[in-house]
């Protein structure tokens, strides 16, 4: 595992975002990139029930290598690099329950349950208490800051945190300069970009808009959030955006994801029915050629939702 974070290389590049230009620097795919991860939300410590849950869901993870995907993918699930955490980690964002989210997940996969090395972004239930924040200052200790990035392989991963506001766009426009707009990039941050629980209460269009211009152009593969606890894929401003699971509620399932230099499949993991429940596969790169054609989905079963509160 090779993490990078883009502090340094974003300093050396002139803001934007209306302040000045900023000079993409071109780095060439190199190839041979077959990355798998995992990708859990909402895991919401602290609230009543829920350690149980997520155990459950640690040892679903931790057991899940070696498992076949569905026979129209093919192939059994490869040694995740990582676990990409998107929000709400605890539900009230009591130092407590902070301490027993590092207990369970960890943060190397040798210090925890989970067997894998965990990359979390924080969600609007850790913001609490005002004053305080415990959620946000452990993150930033184990991360270096709330948005950071790094690669695997020839994918590069960044962390939005929250959701991209003003200041986290700004930040982002230096990290993708850095990059590129050759390589495959994922994104994930915590709050939905349609549907339920994605309306201004939450975040403006503006903020939306001003996200989509940021990205735009680059090669973005994958948008990940957590908030809405329910599991299903959508398009959005012509991005591919995927709603992973939650141990709240009903929709107890995790994203499987595999990038290679060719395609992204995602597939989503009911460990509570231990089953498959659906997969979205894509060509992407210059397998994708011009606009968007997708490989016929394997599984496409009814996507599980939820209409709890948030």
């Amino acid at each position: 595992m090779v993490k990078r974070l883009f502090i340094l290389l974003a300093a050396l590049v002139p803001l934007a975002c209306g302040t000045g230009e900023i000079t993409v620097v071109e780095q060439p795919r190199l190839g041979g990139t077959d990355v798998t991860f995992f990708v859990a939300a909402d895991t919401h410590l602290g609230a009543r029930n829920i350690e149980a849950l997520n155990r459950i869901q640690i040892a679903a993870m931790n057991a899940l290598p070696g498992v076949p995907y569905p026979s129209q993918l093919g192939g059994k699930v490869a040694r995740p690099k990582g676990v990409l955490m998107v929000g709400d980690l605890t539900d009230s964002g009591r130092a407590s329950d902070w301490r027993t989210f590092v207990k369970l997940y960890g943060l190397t996969g040798t210090d925890a349950l989970l067997k894998y090395p965990v990359y979390e972004c924080t969600g609007n239930h850790d913001r609490f208490p005002l004053l305080i924040r415990p959620v946000l200052d452990g993150v930033r200790k184990r991360h270096g800051r709330l948005e950071y990035s790094w690669d695997w392989q020839d994918l590069h991963i960044v962390c939005l945190d929250n959701y991209p506001n003003a200041a986290t766009c700004r930040w982002l426009k230096r990290d993708l300069a850095a990059v590129g707009t050759s390589r495959p990039v994922v994104i994930y941050f915590h709050y939905a970009l349609k549907g339920y629980f994605s309306g201004p209460e939450w975040w403006r269009q503006s903020q939306k808009e001003a996200f989509a211009t940021t990205i735009d152009g680059y090669n973005v593969i994958g948008i990940f959030h957590g908030h809405y606890h329910g599991s299903l894929h959508y398009r959005w401003e012509g991005y591919d955006v995927y709603n992973v699971g939650s141990p709240r509620h009903s929709c107890h399932s995790f994203a499987v994801v595999r990038v290679t230099d060719s395609a992204m499949t995602v597939a989503s993991w009911h460990w509570r029915h231990e089953r498959w429940t659906w997969t979205h596969r894509k060509p992407i790169n210059a397998a994708a050629g011009r606009g968007y054609a997708p490989l016929r989905p394997a599984v496409r079963k009814r996507p599980c939702q939820t209409l709890a509160k948030r």
